[in-house]
C-alpha cells in the first residue's frame, strides 16, 4: 500500500473522529439543558465553541455597557465554554455584593495564578473559611491600618526623594531615563522597604533589575488573555505557557523570600526594625493560629500585588506626580464659582463648598453642590492632600462620585477641573500653615 495513502487516510479518520465527538457532545449538551432546563438571564445568542467573545472587542467595559442596555443589568455570556452572568447595575450590585455575599462570595480561579498550587494559600483566592478569614483578620488589623499607612509616610517621602535625585543625576550626566521603569522602581523599592526594610530594586544594580524582571514577568502574565481560562478543557495542556512561565516567576520570589525570612530569622534579635515582615513572624509565635511559611509568602505577594496594581484610575498600576511652586500670596475662602472649558464644545461649571479642613495633614475636602457639573453627578466630591518636601511638593487626588446614569462620562475625563484647583490651593494651605 501507498504510504501517502495511509497518511491520508489517518488525517482523514482523525478529522471524521473529531467532528463526530464535538457533535455528540453539542447533542448531549441540547439534550441535558431540555430535560434539565437552567434559567439564567437573558443575553445575546452565543456561537459554536466560542460563544460571545467576539463581542467583547478591542474594549470590553465598552461593549459590556452597550449590551447591558439591551438585555439588561444583568445578563449572561457565554465566554467560550464558561458561562458568566454580567452585573452592570449600582442597584443590582448591591443586591448581589450585600445581600447574597456569601453565595456569591467565591471568585473564578485564572489559569496563571495557580501555578504552585499559590490559589491553595492566597487569600485573594482562598474561598470564606477559617484561613481566609485569619488572613483577612491579619491584613485588616496589622497590614492595611491607617496607623500603618501613617507609619509608613517617612518611606514613601524618602523614596520618592531618591527618585527625584537619581533624576536629576542622570539629567546631569545627560542620560537616557525611562520614566516608566525609574517609577516603577520607586514603586518597588517602597513596597520591599515596607515588606523587609531594604531596596530590592536599585536604580542601577543588577540584583534590582533581576527582581524588577520577575515582578513585571508576573503582571505581564496575569494580565494576558489565556485560552484556558475560557475554555477548560486546554488546562491540562497549558497551550500558551503561561502557567509554565507563573511557575517560574513564583520559585525565584519564594526562593528571594525564604532567603529574606531566614535571615531575619537569624539575626532578629539583633533587628529592632518592626516591618511588616517582622509582624507576621511575631504573629506565628504569639497567637493561636500559626502562619506557616507557605502562609507569609502568600501574604507578601498579596501586599506586592496589592500596591503595584493600584493606579489612578486611568490606567492601571499608573503614578502621577504633581509639581507645585508655594506662592506667598494669602489665601480667602474657596466657597467661589469656577469655569471649566473641557475641549472646545461644552464649558462646565462648579461651585464648591469645603467640607473638612485637616491643617496637620493638609488636607482639603471639597464638595461640589451647584452647577452642571452636578447633572452628571449625585455625588462629587474632591479630596487633595498635600505632602511637603524639600523642593517639591506631592499631591494626592482622591475623588469621590456617583453617577446620574452610567453613561455619564468618568471624572478623569475632567482633568482641566482639578487643574484650576492648582492655582489656590497651595497659597491657602501654606497661609493656614504659617498663621
Amino acid at each position: 500500500m501507498d504510504i501517502t495513502a495511509v497518511s491520508n487516510m489517518d488525517f482523514s479518520t482523525s478529522i471524521l473522529c473529531f467532528f463526530s465527538t464535538w457533535a455528540c457532545l453539542l447533542v448531549f449538551t441540547r439534550i441535558r439543558r431540555r430535560v434539565f432546563p437552567c434559567k439564567f438571564p437573558p443575553g445575546p445568542f452565543p456561537l459554536p465553541i466560542f460563544g460571545n467573545l467576539f463581542e467583547l472587542g478591542n474594549k470590553p467595559h465598552e461593549s459590556l455597557a452597550e449590551l447591558a442596555a439591551t438585555y439588561g443589568p444583568l445578563m449572561t455570556l457565554k465566554l467560550g465554554s464558561v458561562t458568566a452572568i454580567v452585573v452592570s447595575s449600582a442597584n443590582m450590585a448591591k443586591e448581589v455584593l450585600q445581600k447574597h455575599d456569601q453565595t456569591f462570595s467565591g471568585r473564578t480561579i485564572p489559569h496563571a495564578v495557580q501555578a504552585l498550587n499559590h490559589h491553595e494559600v492566597s487569600m485573594t483566592w482562598l474561598p470564606s473559611s477559617l484561613q481566609w478569614r485569619t488572613f483577612r483578620k491579619i491584613c485588616a488589623t496589622q497590614i492595611f491600618t491607617a496607623q500603618r499607612l501613617n507609619d509608613n509616610e517617612g518611606i514613601r517621602l524618602t523614596k520618592v526623594k531618591d527618585l527625584i535625585d537619581h533624576i536629576r543625576e542622570e539629567s546631569k550626566s545627560k542620560h537616557t531615563i525611562n520614566i516608566g521603569q525609574t517609577v516603577f522602581s520607586t514603586i518597588l523599592n517602597m513596597i520591599s522597604n515596607t515588606l523587609f526594610s531594604i531596596d530590592l530594586a536599585p536604580y542601577q544594580s543588577k540584583s534590582g533589575g533581576e527582581f524588577k524582571a520577575i515582578v513585571w514577568g508576573v503582571l505581564e502574565e496575569v494580565g494576558k488573555p489565556n485560552f484556558a481560562d475560557y475554555f477548560p478543557l486546554l488546562r491540562s495542556f497549558d497551550p500558551q505557557g503561561i502557567k509554565r512561565r507563573m511557575s517560574v516567576y513564583f520559585r525565584k520570589l519564594d526562593k528571594l523570600f525564604d532567603t529574606i525570612i531566614d535571615q531575619r530569622l537569624q539575626f532578629k534579635k539583633q533587628d529592632a526594625s518592626r516591618d511588616l515582615l517582622d509582624i507576621l513572624l511575631h504573629h506565628t509565635e504569639e497567637n493561636g493560629f500559626k502562619l506557616g511559611p507557605l502562609d507569609i509568602r502568600a501574604l507578601l505577594k498579596t501586599y506586592k500585588s496589592a500596591k503595584v496594581l493600584k493606579g489612578d484610575g486611568v490606567s492601571t498600576g499608573s503614578v502621577k506626580f504633581w509639581k507645585y511652586v508655594l506662592p506667598g500670596e494669602t489665601g480667602d475662602g474657596w466657597a467661589v464659582a469656577r469655569k471649566i472649558r473641557e475641549g472646545n464644545s461644552e464649558v462646565f461649571t462648579c461651585t464648591e463648598k469645603i467640607e473638612e479642613i485637616d491643617d496637620e495633614k493638609m488636607l482639603l475636602v471639597l464638595n461640589v453642590y451647584e452647577g452642571n457639573v452636578r447633572s452628571y453627578y449625585k455625588l462629587f466630591i474632591v479630596k487633595v492632600q498635600v505632602i511637603p518636601g524639600e523642593e517639591r511638593n506631592m499631591v494626592k487626588w482622591t475623588v469621590e462620585y456617583e453617577k446620574e446614569n452610567e453613561d455619564m462620562p468618568d471624572p478623569h475625563d475632567y482633568m482641566d477641573l482639578y487643574s484650576v484647583e492648582n492655582d489656590k490651593l497651595d497659597a491657602y494651605l501654606v497661609s493656614k500653615r504659617l498663621n
